[in-house]
C-alpha cells in the first residue's frame, strides 16, 4: 500500500496489501496451474458478449455500475472531441496575427471554449432547476463545450466540492454528462438545438476556428472590477494574450498592471471576506458556501465534512488576518495589501505560523488551498490544462482503434474492459491506496465518473469513499504505483495486470525480428500458459494493447535534478528486470506468462525501433507487467509558482489527490516555488525569511535544491 509522507524509494520497496484471492485466483503470484477438476469447478465463466448480472466488489455482490451502450457512447463521443481538434489544428488560418503552429491553435481554441462552457453556465444552466431532469435534446450545447464539461466532471472531487459551494453555475443542475445524447447530436446537432443555444447565450453554435489579433475577450480588472477587453493572441514574442503563457493587462481605469494570477487572487480575496466578515458565527462558518477551495471535502472519503472547513478556515484566516490587521476589510484590500500574488499570501500566513506556533510546521493543506486559486475562473482547477491531458487519453483510445466506426461490433473488448474495472473497484475494497489503471480499465472508470451523483453514491455504498481521479501525478510516482497495482492484482486475481509488452504483431515485419525473439520462439520456457480468468485477462495478442498503464495524468517536473535521479534509477532497474527475464526465458527458466511479454516487448522494438520506458507491473516477480514509453503529457517545471504542483501522489482511492499529505508532487523535491514564491528569492525560507536559509525549502523551491525539509520548515 502506498502511504502517504513517503519518499518514493521506501514506496519502490513498499509490497501491496495482503489480499484474499478472489474466486478463480491464485494465491500466490506464480500463474496457477489448476486441476482437471479445478478447471471444471472453480473457473469463471467467460463472457464475451455480455456481462454478469452481478459483480462482487469488496462484500458486496452489484449489478454492472456501467454497461456496454453507456461505454460505446463515450467512445462515439471522444471520436468527435478528435474529429474536432483534426478540424482546429488543420483549419488554415486566415486572419493575420493569429496562432500558426497546431499547439497554439488548439490551445487558443480551448481558451474560447472554456470562455463559451461559462457563458453557458451564466446564461443557460443558472435558470435551471434540479427538477429540470436531464438534457433533451434541444439543449444539448456544441462539441467544445461538451469536452469542457467532459475534462471538468472527470476530476470529480473538484467538480463536486465546486457545485457544493456554490461558486460559478450551479453545474450539480445538470446531472450526469448526457453521454447517450452526445452520442447521437455531436457531430450532427439539430436545428433546435442550433437555436435554443444562440439565443440562450448570444452567441453563435459553431466555435471559432480561427483567432485574430482583434478578436477579444472581456474580463474583469481585479482591483476596481471595470471591465477590460483583452485580445486571445498576441503575434511576436510578446505572447501576452489571454491564451498565451504570458498573459498582461493593464487596468484603463485604475492603471493595475496584472496577469493571470491576480484573478485568481481576486478569488480568493473574494472568499476571505466572505468567510471572515459574511459568517457571523462559526456554526455559521462550517455552512458550504464559507468554505475555502479544498477544505470542504473528507480527504479520505469525500464527503462534506463540516468540522474541517471550521478548523481549517478559521485557523488559515485567523493566522492571515495577524499579520493583516485592518486590511481586510473588502476583497479589494486583501488583494491590493498582497500586491495581487498568491506567494505574498501564503509569505504572510507561514510568517503567522511561525509566531503562533514557532515548533508546528506550515499545514501543507494550506499550500494545497491556495494552489486551488491559481486560475482566474470560478474552478478549482485549469479547464484548459485538463482538457489538454484528458487528450492524450483521447489519442491512446483512438491509437488502439476503439473510437474507429464500427470497431466495437465485437464487444469482447469492452465487456473484458468493464469487468476489469469491477475487478478493479474490488481492489480498492481492501483499503485506500494509489492504484494506477490500465487504458481499459480507465475508459469504464472515466465512463463511470461522468455518472455525477451516481459515481458518488455508488462508490460510497460500495467502498465507504468516493475515489478522486487525480489528473496530474508526477511520473515517477505513477511508475511506482503501477507496479504495485499489478502485484496487488495478480495476488488477488491470479493473473497478470496487464500483458502489452508491444505492439499486436502482424506478418509484414515478421522478417524485421532480431535474432532474440527468433530464439524466443524456439525456447522450451514457453510452457502451456494457464489462463483461470478470461473475463478479466485476454493472451491474444490483439487484445493486449488495452493493457498499457493509462498514464494521460503523467506530469514531469522540468528542472528537477530530484526527478531526473528518480528516473534515472528506474530506467536502471527496469533494464536489470529485462535482462533477467531475457535470461530466463533463453535458459528456458521463466514461465508463460514472462515469455509472452518478452517477445511482445521485442517484436515491439524490431518494428519501431524503441523501447518502452518504465511502468514494470510485476517484473519483481518475474514478468514485466507494462511497457515504458516517453511522451509527455504535461511538465511542471521546478521552479515554477502556483498551479506548478503535480498535486501529490494522488491516491484516487480516496485520499484527494494526496494534497493533505504531499503537496509538492509527492514529495518529488523541487516541484513548486521558487521565484519569489515559496523559498525563492527572498521569499519563505530565502535570504533570511521565514526560516532563514533552510526554511521552506531554502533556496530550492518548495523542497528542492536545498533547505532540507520541503515545504513546512517554516
Amino acid at each position: 500500500m502506498v502511504t502517504f509522507g513517503k519518499t518514493n524509494r521506501q514506496a519502490e520497496k513498499e509490497q501491496p496489501p495482503v489480499y484474499a484471492p478472489r474466486a478463480g485466483a491464485g494465491a500466490s503470484l506464480a500463474p496457477p496451474v489448476p486441476t482437471k477438476d479445478e478447471k471444471c469447478q472453480d473457473l469463471p465463466p467467460p463472457y464475451p458478449s455480455s456481462l454478469p448480472p452481478t459483480f462482487p466488489i469488496g462484500n458486496h455482490q452489484t449489478p454492472p455500475l456501467v454497461d456496454l451502450p453507456l461505454v460505446t457512447a463515450h467512445l462515439a463521443v471522444l471520436r468527435a472531441f478528435y474529429t474536432l481538434k483534426d478540424t482546429v489544428t488543420d483549419a488554415s488560418n486566415s486572419l493575420p496575427g493569429g496562432p500558426e503552429t497546431a499547439e497554439e491553435k488548439w490551445v487558443t481554441f480551448l481558451h474560447r471554449a472554456v470562455a463559451r462552457f461559462f457563458t453557458w453556465g451564466e446564461r443557460v444552466v443558472a435558470r435551471r432547476v434540479p427538477e429540470s431532469g436531464p438534457l433533451r435534446a434541444h439543449e444539448l450545447p456544441p462539441t467544445d463545450v461538451l469536452l469542457v464539461w467532459h475534462a471538468y466532471m472527470l476530476n470529480p472531487r473538484n467538480y463536486y466540492e465546486d457545485c457544493v459551494r456554490g461558486r460559478g453555475p450551479p453545474w450539480g443542475v445538470l446531472g450526469a454528462f448526457p453521454l447517450m445524447l452526445a452520442a447521437q447530436l455531436a457531430e450532427k446537432p439539430v436545428p433546435e438545438q442550433i437555436s435554443a443555444w444562440t439565443e440562450g447565450t448570444g452567441l453563435e453554435f459553431d466555435p471559432p476556428l480561427q483567432t485574430g489579433p482583434k478578436d477579444m475577450h472581456t474580463i474583469p480588472c481585479p482591483s476596481c472590477e471595470g471591465s477590460i477587453d483583452v485580445p486571445w493572441f498576441v503575434p511576436g514574442e510578446a505572447k501576452t494574450g489571454w491564451a498565451q503563457q504570458l498573459f498582461k493587462a493593464t487596468c484603463p481605469s485604475c492603471s493595475l498592471e496584472f496577469g493571470k494570477e491576480a484573478l485568481g487572487v481576486r478569488r480568493f480575496a473574494r472568499d476571505a471576506y466572505r468567510c471572515s466578515t459574511m459568517a457571523q458565527s462559526a456554526a455559521e462558518k462550517t455552512q458550504p458556501r464559507f468554505a475555502l477551495a479544498g477544505t470542504l471535502l473528507n480527504p479520505l472519503n469525500g464527503e462534506v465534512d463540516r468540522y474541517r472547513p471550521l478548523t481549517l478556515n478559521v485557523r488559515f484566516l485567523k493566522y492571515y488576518e495577524l499579520l493583516c490587521k485592518d486590511k481586510l476589510k473588502s476583497p479589494r484590500e486583501i488583494g491590493q495589501e498582497a500586491t495581487w500574488h498568491l506567494a505574498q499570501i501564503e509569505l504572510r500566513i507561514r510568517l503567522a505560523n511561525r509566531i503562533v506556533a514557532p515548533t508546528t510546521p506550515t499545514p501543507k493543506a494550506w499550500k494545497r488551498v491556495l494552489s486551488l486559486y491559481a486560475h482566474p475562473e470560478e474552478a478549482s482547477l485549469d479547464l484548459v490544462g485538463a482538457v489538454v491531458r484528458q487528450g492524450t487519453f483521447i489519442q491512446k483510445m483512438r491509437d488502439l482503434g476503439w473510437t474507429d466506426p464500427g470497431r466495437m461490433d465485437d464487444p469482447a473488448p469492452l465487456i473484458r474492459a468493464i469487468a476489469r474495472y469491477h475487478a478493479f473497484l474490488d481492489l480498492m475494497s481492501a483499503g485506500p491506496a494509489f492504484y494506477v489503471p490500465t487504458l481499459d480499465i480507465d475508459l469504464a472508470w472515466h465512463t463511470h465518473q461522468l455518472l455525477g451523483d451516481g459515481y458518488r453514491t455508488s462508490c460510497l455504498r460500495l467502498l465507504a469513499r468516493a475515489p478522486d481521479h487525480d489528473d496530474k501525478v508526477e511520473e515517477n510516482t505513477l511508475s511506482t504505483s503501477f507496479d504495485i497495482t499489478a502485484k496487488a492484482w495478480r495476488a488477488r486475481f491470479g493473473v497478470p495486470y496487464s500483458v502489452c509488452g508491444c505492439m499486436p504483431a502482424d506478418a509484414s515485419f515478421g522478417d524485421k525480428l532480431n535474432k532474440f525473439a527468433s530464439r524466443l520462439k524456439r525456447s522450451n520456457s514457453t510452457s502451456a500458459l494457464n489462463n483461470p480468468r478470461p473475463d478479466l485477462l485476454s493472451t491474444l495478442d490483439k487484445d493486449s494493447e488495452p493493457t498499457h498503464a493509462s498514464e494521460h495524468n503523467a506530469v514531469i517536473l522540468a528542472n528537477s535534478p530530484a526527478f531526473d535521479k528518480r528516473r534515472q534509477h528506474r530506467e536502471k532497474v527496469w533494464r536489470e528486470r529485462m535482462a533477467k527475464a531475457k535470461r530466463e526465458v533463453e535458459q528456458g527458466k521463466a514461465d508463460a506468462w514472462t515469455a509472452m511479454h518478452v517477445r511482445r516487448l521485442e517484436e515491439h522494438r524490431a518494428r519501431t525501433g524503441e523501447a518502452y520506458v518504465p511502468y514494470w507491473g510485476i517484473m519483481p516477480s518475474g514478468f514485466m507487467g507494462a511497457g515504458m514509453y516517453y511522451y509527455q503529457p504535461g511538465i511542471v517545471y521546478g521552479w515554477g509558482g502556483y498551479g506548478g504542483c503535480a498535486a501529490g501522489a494522488g491516491a484516487f482511492c480516496g485520499m484527494n489527490g494526496g494534497a493533505y499529505a504531499a503537496a509538492c508532487a509527492g514529495g518529488a523535491g523541487g516541484a513548486c516555488g521558487g521565484g519569489g514564491s515559496c523559498g525563492g528569492g527572498g521569499g519563505c525560507g530565502g535570504g533570511g525569511g521565514c526560516g532563514g536559509g533552510g526554511g521552506c525549502g531554502g533556496g530550492g523551491g518548495c523542497g528542492g535544491g536545498g533547505g532540507g525539509g520541503g515545504c513546512g520548515g517554516c
